[in-house]
C-alpha cells in the first residue's frame, strides 16, 4: 500500500496544483454566488452618437486554441455574435481576450462572418462587473460603421465626438430574435 501511495500522491498534488491555477486564471469563468460568469450569452441595445437603433447578441467562450497569458493576465475569448437594425441583420465572429486575470476588462473585435467592407467591424473595449458587460468604441458611430444613418442622424451634422456603446445583460438568442423582429416591424 505504501508503494501505491508514493505513486498516487504526486499525481494528486499535480492535479490540485493545476486546479488551483485554473481557478486563479479563469475565475471569471467559474460561477460564484452573487456573480455571473463572463462566458455565455449577452444581449442589449447598441447605442451610438449617430446611426440607427440596433441590438447586439454576443456569445463569449474561452477561444479554441486556448492560451493563458501568464504575464499581464488575460485569456483568449471568441465565439459568435449578431447585430440587427430595422433594415438588416449581420452575423458576426467574436475574437479577443480578457486584459486582466479577473476578466473585468475585455478587448473584443466583432467582424462579419462573410466578407464585407473593412468599415463593417466593431473594435470594442469593455468592462464586466459580474452582472453586466459594458462595451465602448470611440471615434466611430453606427452610421459610419453600417453606412446606415437613421433619419435624425441624416439631418444632423457630423458629430465631433463619435462613439458606439452598449450595456449587455445575460440573454438568449431567442430574446435577441424577438427584439430584432420588433425592430423590423415583424411581430
Amino acid at each position: 500500500m505504501g508503494c501505491l501511495w508514493m505513486i498516487i500522491k504526486p499525481v494528486l498534488l499535480l492535479a490540485a496544483f493545476v486546479a488551483l491555477v485554473a481557478v486563479l486564471a479563469l475565475r471569471w469563468a467559474i460561477p460564484l454566488p452573487g456573480r455571473e460568469t463572463l462566458t455565455g450569452g449577452w444581449v442589449g441595445e447598441l447605442r451610438s452618437s449617430t446611426g440607427p437603433r440596433a441590438w447586439l447578441y454576443m456569445n463569449l467562450q474561452v477561444a479554441s486554441g486556448y492560451s493563458l497569458r501568464l504575464f499581464g493576465g488575460g485569456t483568449r475569448l471568441g465565439d459568435n455574435a449578431a447585430l440587427c437594425t430595422s433594415r438588416r441583420r449581420i452575423d458576426l465572429d467574436v475574437a479577443g481576450y480578457t486584459t486582466t486575470w479577473s476578466g473585468e476588462h475585455v478587448d473584443l473585435l466583432l467582424k462579419p462572418v462573410e466578407p464585407s467592407p473593412p468599415a463593417l467591424r466593431l473594435d470594442v473595449k469593455g468592462t464586466w462587473d459580474g452582472h453586466t458587460l459594458e462595451l465602448r468604441e470611440s471615434d466611430r458611430s453606427l452610421a459610419e460603421t453600417l453606412n446606415e444613418p437613421n433619419d435624425a442622424a441624416a439631418v444632423q451634422s457630423r458629430s465631433s465626438s463619435q462613439w458606439i456603446a452598449s450595456t449587455l445583460r445575460r440573454g438568449t438568442r431567442s430574446e435577441f430574435d424577438s427584439v430584432c423582429a420588433t425592430l423590423a416591424g415583424r411581430k
